[in-house]
């Protein structure tokens, strides 16, 4: 075998071996490209992450000052109702008070319907009196107009 005839069997593995390694120079090269692409991304997560986290941390305090918020509004919130349970012995005692007042409404209801019926009846005797009176005071007139004729009568005489 010449030089020439192994250059001309060497020369196509060559040539095989550089396509080869050509494709793997464009597959490492992609992969570098997907590589600096997924890097670029996990920085990007990462930029995320701690942004998230430091918003959890504030979330975290924020939480904790609104439990103390709510505490401090279940407190209030039990005074509220002690409140309304002193605002509601108040209301029954009134409304007793209010029911005894009726109560007392209606008997002084009741003595006014009694004195006015007897103002009433105090008016119908006191209208009778008056027509009484109207008629001793005729009666009288009458007997006084017959004396003066019995005296006239008897100075005649």
């Amino acid at each position: 075998m010449n030089a020439d005839r192994r250059l001309d069997q060497l020369e196509p593995v060559i040539s095989e071996l550089l396509i080869k390694q050509d494709r793997t120079d464009k597959k490492v090269d992609n992969l570098t490209f997907m590589v600096s692409n997924i890097t670029e991304l996990v920085i990007t997560q990462n930029e995320n992450i701690t942004f998230l986290l430091k918003n959890q941390l504030q979330m975290s305090g924020r939480i904790g000052n609104i439990e103390i918020r709510l505490d401090g509004m279940d407190s209030q919130f039990k005074d509220v109702l002690s409140n309304q349970d002193s605002l509601k012995a108040a209301q029954s005692l009134i409304s007793e008070k209010q029911e005894a007042m009726f109560i007392t409404q209606e008997s002084m209801s009741a003595k006014q319907d009694f004195l006015s019926r007897m103002q009433e009846s105090m008016l119908t005797e006191q209208q009778m009196i008056s027509a009484k009176q109207d008629f001793l005071s005729r009666m009288q007139e009458t007997i006084l107009a017959k004396q003066d004729l019995i005296l006239d009568f008897i100075k005649k005489e």
